[in-house]
């Protein structure tokens, strides 16, 4: 099943949307800071990142582009979460690009995949 990176500064939207896509196979790892965001796509081999796009804590917009401008086909679903039923409609999207590219874990090319970021010894 697709590894899924959730970048979420709530917690309690991050904790029900991957108690959601764990229930359903996936594996998924959760983080709000968005320095490690690189690192975790780099190292964990990620196929998918999902990014709430009304972060409080961080630009998602600046997030999204630097993801973009290092690898411009890496798969990024932008959500809001306003009730339980938009996580049925996250997860159709999820199923929607996991057929479309076929994955878990497409090669693709983020060595040089940084923003200034590193993850903690």
């Amino acid at each position: 099943m697709a590894s899924i990176l959730i970048v979420d500064d709530q917690p309690h939207v991050r904790k029900l949307v991957s108690k959601s896509l764990t229930s359903d196979g996936y594996q998924v790892a959760t983080i709000d800071d968005t320095s490690l965001t690189g690192e975790y796509i780099r190292k964990l081999q990620l196929d998918l990142l999902l990014l709430n796009c009304l972060s409080e804590g961080f630009d998602s917009f600046e997030l999204l582009m630097d993801i973009k401008r290092e690898d411009p086909k890496f798969p990024v679903l932008v959500y809001v979460i306003k009730s339980l039923k938009a996580i049925d409609s996250l997860k159709e999207a999820i199923t929607g690009v996991v057929n479309e590219n076929r994955l878990p874990n497409r090669t693709r090319n983020l060595n040089s995949f940084n923003m200034g970021m590193t993850l903690p010894t």
